[in-house]
């Protein structure tokens, strides 16, 4: 299926990220590695830059391998974890 592999074993792929839908917040990714990214969100509408929540599509990561995604402008992270509040991820 993919014709290089990474020193490691690790396939090399793009993944690819997608918030042009409603509600989506991705402004930005910086990619660090291929398993490590670095997440940027657009600020909650009628906030004086509060990002709260996030709402984005990520396709192409290989199955059997972890991927770390790390959010850099969230605010509120904390609160969020402490009331007992979790993720919500879909896969196809």
């Amino acid at each position: 299926m993919y014709s290089r592999f990474s020193e490691v074993g690790i396939p090399v792929s793009s993944i690819t990220f997608n918030s042009k839908f409603e509600s989506g917040n991705l402004n930005y990714v910086i990619k660090i590695t291929n398993r490590y990214y670095l997440l940027f969100l657009q600020y909650d509408s009628n906030s004086i830059g509060h990002t709260q929540w996030f709402y984005f599509k990520a396709t192409g990561i290989v199955k059997g391998f972890n991927v770390r995604f790390d959010i850099l402008n969230m605010v509120f992270v904390l609160y969020i974890f402490s009331v007992n509040l979790i993720l919500c991820i879909l896969k196809e």
